[in-house]
């Protein structure tokens, strides 16, 4: 379950010029090492290295329980030194595809734990699995709904595995707040075969600000990350700080021809670029109150 472009993270920098700023990177297959693996109680000795999903569940088969974690691990070599994890989103995604059940069930609250000891991709298993820590765990209550997308605030954990303190970053251990039947959050690994499926990391990072209060302000002004990019369909779009208003998404190709506008939904949207060839776009978001905000550009990949 491991995929990696090139070692450039994506950086969406919202400020140009030389002063230091705020920069987002958004870690996906497209351009991050990622590890992820299942460990299963059912067979405590054998290995889930390649599955497409990572399942915190807890069932009967033949009448034994089965009990299930999942592990994933972002490589973060390549996050600049010198700065400072202002905040991490963990984005995980709804599996619709494997296997018999179709939606999260039952008790689904869980949560996530830092891991504290090394594991491998193809040799972890239950009965070799590594430790965790409760500090800083992120709880997560019970599904909304029964197809939920998470975007989970893991900021102090990776704060943690980048700490000179640590031991280094092992990653992230995921288990049902109470493991026993009949319960199972259904999400897609790094090996479901719909990439747009595969989890993510969204970090926003510091290097000091400085330069006049005019040009802090404008950078402060950057509400929306947006990522993956490359792109090859789903392109999320998320804010912590929603302005006030309606705020509307518009792709613009090379030519300067508007090729879709869409009005943004809350803190978390997806722009549809399935139909768009592959190219260099330019995203401007507007809002109705106070103009324009933001402009990102944006890579489709086929």
């Amino acid at each position: 379950m491991k995929y990696f472009n090139t070692a450039l993270a994506l950086l969406l920098a919202f400020a140009t010029s030389s002063l230091q700023a705020q920069k987002k990177i958004v870690l996906t297959s497209y351009n991050a090492q990622i590890t992820d693996a299942m460990i299963a109680s059912i067979a405590p000795d054998v290995n889930w290295g390649k599955e497409p999903n990572l399942w915190p569940y807890s069932w009967t088969q033949g009448g034994i329980v089965n009990t299930t974690r999942p592990l994933l691990r972002f490589d973060l070599s390549d996050i600049p030194a010198g700065s400072t994890v202002q905040e991490a989103l963990l984005i995980l995604h709804y599996d619709p595809y494997t296997h018999a059940f179709g939606v999260h069930s039952g008790q689904t609250d869980f949560v996530v734990r830092r891991i504290l000891e090394p594991w491998e991709e193809m040799t972890v298993t239950w009965d070799n699995q590594p430790g965790t820590t409760s500090v800083h765990e992120v709880y997560v209550p019970n599904a909304i709904f029964n197809q939920q997308n998470y975007v989970l605030n893991v900021t102090d954990m990776v704060k943690d595995m980048l700490s000179p303190a640590s031991a280094g970053n092992f990653g992230f251990m995921l288990q049902l707040e109470n493991e026993f039947p009949y319960s199972a959050v259904r999400l897609a690994s790094i090996d479901n075969a719909d990439v747009s499926l595969h989890p993510q990391l969204w970090l926003t990072l510091s290097e000091g600000l400085t330069g006049t209060i005019d040009n802090q302000q404008k950078r402060e002004s950057n509400h929306f990350t947006v990522g993956p990019n490359p792109c090859s369909g789903e392109l999320a779009v998320s804010s912590k700080t929603i302005p006030d208003g309606v705020n509307t998404a518009e792709i613009y190709d090379a030519q300067g021809k508007l090729v879709l506008s869409q009005v943004l939904s809350g803190s978390f949207s997806y722009l549809y670029l399935n139909q768009l060839p592959a190219g260099m776009y330019v995203m401007k978001i507007f809002n109705d109150t106070s103009g324009y905000i933001q402009e990102e550009k944006i890579a489709v990949a086929r």
